[in-house]
């Protein structure tokens, strides 16, 4: 298990803390939730309960074993419980000492059973909350179904929680321990493709090239990753074949809001259903200027697919299903990917390298903590990345450039020209970050302004030459 110590550590102060506990844990799929589940059941004495797509009736007896199992009851063996308020009433008076029940899964309990999240309230309410020895867990990997049965206003399970966990994707620099001896630029480029999903990097070996890997555990057919964006929308919405359009469009490219309706033949009312959808479930994003006063209704917004992987696959690998069907890999890849490549990484990569400014040596270069971190445009200046501390007076501004060649004093130049052009940076205490792949030219290390850190990915944490 690599950088899940924070989650870890929540689950079991929960575990350890002498009261009654729901505690709802959720997150997408491949990002290692069982994992973290079936760490906290070594740790402390739990019943670890894995739910499918059963009856309910089968699934009330696959637990009626796991708690005659736990509590060593030979009786329970040989007769199930007869509904799920004999189960709590069970648990809630056989747990002597701290007992973990841990439900992964829960969506399918309610796709077996509708009235489950009622039949939980009345658990927890009549039976389990007297008992501080119980903890309930409940994960799940179906967004919709756990915002809209466990966490939101109008479930029976609403209110009734003592804590939650949203499981991430990990970031960049936490990503980089699935592969500790390549350089960062490397890793990049894996993330780029992957995305912050454990699962995805597992899949990649460490030891391979990103052609030779993509082309082994993407373009393959029969390879894992080669159906997993299908697999993964099919889990989440009813109609797939409506959403796959969108996120098509916009991986090649569609960003505007217009521009993507005329792509997909999609009339406003009916892609602004879609886009909302897609949006609550956290597969795109909707991105705007960050200094507009009011993100949610600037008419600046630009869609994008927040998750790599989806962005990646829906790219190359969807317009080219046929030629993979027919095991034409190395030409989808020579001819198709591997010259577009370049631009694709320069274009994507520039929202991870964010994650960077939270981090030394650059945090202590700047002397403030950045906490909003976007992009800026308008009609004279594009700025990469912008992060600003919590009162809005101190600003990083930074630009990335993904080339074979070294970065020089002209890049640096127009980076300050873009910053003063725009009018409400100016009164902002402004630093400014060059990051590059190939490093910088000696003329730029030669005279470094006080304001500009140089940032060479290739020796990243290193820096060209330390700031003064």
């Amino acid at each position: 298990m690599i950088n899940r110590e924070k989650e870890l550590a929540f689950l079991k102060e929960r575990a350890d803390s002498g009261r009654a506990e729901l505690v709802v844990m959720w997150g997408r799929r491949r990002l290692g939730k069982t994992t973290l589940l079936k760490a906290l059941c070594e740790a402390h004495p739990a019943i670890y309960f894995l739910a499918t797509r059963a009856p309910a009736h089968e699934q009330l007896q696959r637990l009626s074993t796991a708690f005659a199992e736990f509590f060593g009851d030979p009786l329970l063996e040989r007769t199930a419980l007869p509904s799920w308020e004999d189960a709590f009433g069970y648990l809630a008076r056989n747990a002597q000492s701290r007992t973990i029940l841990a439900v992964d899964e829960f969506p399918y309990l309610v796709e077996a059973d509708p009235a489950i999240p009622s039949r939980f309230q009345f658990g927890w309410d009549e039976q389990l909350v007297k008992n501080p020895n119980v903890m309930l867990l409940l994960n799940g990997s179906s967004l919709a179904m756990m915002e809209q049965h466990v966490l939101g206003s109008k479930s029976p399970l609403y209110g009734r929680r003592t804590g939650q966990w949203r499981i991430e994707p990990l970031g960049l620099l936490q990503f980089r321990e699935f592969f500790p001896d390549r350089p960062l630029t490397d890793i990049i480029e894996i993330y780029t493709v992957v995305g912050g999903v454990p699962f995805h990097a597992l899949q990649f070996d460490s030891r391979a090239s990103l052609g030779q890997n993509v082309k082994r555990h993407i373009l393959s057919k029969g390879a894992v990753l080669f159906e997993e964006v299908p697999f993964l929308l099919r889990e989440e919405v009813r109609e797939p074949r409506s959403y796959f359009p969108i996120l098509a469009a916009m991986a090649a490219g569609s960003r505007k809001f217009g521009e993507i309706s005329s792509k997909t033949g999609f009339d406003k009312a009916n892609l602004g259903k879609y886009l909302a959808t897609l949006q609550d479930l956290h597969f795109v994003r909707r991105d705007v200027p960050i200094t507009e006063p009011d993100p949610g209704k600037s008419r600046k917004g630009l869609y994008a697919i927040e998750d790599p992987f989806t962005d990646f696959w829906l790219r190359y690998v969807w317009p080219n299903l046929a030629a993979l069907e027919m095991d034409r890999v190395d030409e989808v890849w020579d001819r198709r990917i591997e010259p577009d490549l370049p631009g694709y990484m320069a274009q994507r990569c520039e929202r991870f390298l964010g994650d960077l400014l939270r981090h030394d040596p650059i945090r202590t270069w700047l002397g403030f903590e950045p906490v909003t971190i976007g992009k800026y445009w308008d009609r004279n200046a594009e700025l990469d990345l912008v992060a600003l501390d919590r009162d809005g007076g101190n600003a990083v501004i930074a630009e990335v450039k993904w080339t074979a060649r070294p970065i020089g004093p002209d890049v640096a130049r127009r980076l300050h020209a873009q910053a003063d052009s725009v009018e409400s940076l100016r009164c902002l205490n402004k630093r400014f970050v060059l990051f590059s792949r190939a490093g910088f030219t000696e003329s730029l290390r030669a005279s470094v302004p006080d304001d500009l850190y140089l940032v060479d990915l290739a020796r990243w944490p290193a820096t060209t030459p330390p700031p003064s």
